[in-house]
């Protein structure tokens, strides 16, 4: 009889020990799983782009940009391949914001070159600009032509001191009147078009077959300083320039035409860029 109560109460020991254990480990487990290490977290980085008007900032199609060229070009020794680059003059807003900030810089190239000779009258450099370097970081790539092209801007000129009236008296009309004073204006609105043939116009042609010439439109081409408007096109204050387009395409190119000589664009030529599409 002792005996059988020794099995029972043994029994009944495993039993709570068995519970006990159970507990425990349930605990344990609960603790391990609260204490699990948190995921990854997301972390926005600014990009330089954002800086520049947005992450998704770009350059829409018929986009324009006034520029000059940082350096000079001439039909005579450009190689075809060969880099060019300009300075953007002024903010370029789209869609409510800044997308390309003044003094950004524009890189191109050299597409087509042929040189005046003794058997073409005239010049032909093509040029392609393919992105923009922004003021800040970050670039934007598109396919870029030369809509409008204007002479390099003249600071103002102030002539001698204006000398004083004749003794005696008299009308303002005798009295000397100053030459070459006030603003000069290279590429005024009042500068030839050279669109239109001059000497040598009879000659064989350097255009190119089917290139079509860029006429001026309406918009007033230069303000009173002489800075290239953003809405012009054609050339403005540089006599016996051309500037047309090859057809089709893509990629079509911009061409920088004379009749005579060969083409030569100075340091701080000015110029609108016209985006045609992505690169």
């Amino acid at each position: 009889m002792k005996n059988c109560k020794h099995v029972y109460l043994l029994a009944v020991v495993l039993v709570i020990a068995g519970m006990a254990t159970r507990q425990v480990s349930a605990a344990q487990s609960s603790t391990t799983t609260s204490a699990a290490p948190p995921g990854p977290v997301q972390v926005s980085v600014a990009t330089p782009a954002t800086a520049n008007g947005g992450s998704d900032a770009k350059l829409d199609v018929n986009t324009a940009l006034v520029a000059e060229f940082t350096h000079s070009l001439s039909s005579r020794n450009a190689k075809p391949g060969e880099t060019v680059k300009a300075r953007v003059t002024q903010d370029v807003i789209a869609h409510g914001r800044i997308v390309v900030r003044r003094d950004s810089k524009l890189i191109g190239h050299v597409a087509e070159v042929l040189a005046s000779n003794k058997d073409v009258s005239g010049g032909r450099l093509g040029i392609v600009f393919d992105k923009v370097a922004l003021k800040g970081g970050g670039e934007l790539e598109f396919h870029g032509l030369i809509e409008a092209l204007a002479a390099p801007m003249v600071t103002t000129i102030i002539s001698d001191p204006m000398p004083p009236p004749p003794m005696g008296g008299g009308g303002m009309g005798t009295i000397p009147q100053p030459m070459g004073s006030g603003t000069v204006t290279r590429g005024s609105s009042n500068s030839t078009n050279t669109n239109s043939g001059g000497p040598g116009a009879n000659r064989p042609s350097v255009s190119g077959n089917g290139a079509r010439p860029l006429d001026p439109g309406a918009v007033q081409p230069v303000d009173g300083r002489g800075a290239l408007s953003v809405g012009a096109h054609g050339v403005f204050g540089l006599p016996g320039v051309r500037l047309m387009r090859t057809p089709g395409g893509p990629p079509r190119i911009s061409l920088v035409v004379t009749v005579r000589d060969n083409v030569k664009l100075e340091t701080g030529t000015q110029m609108v860029i016209q985006v045609e599409g992505p690169r």
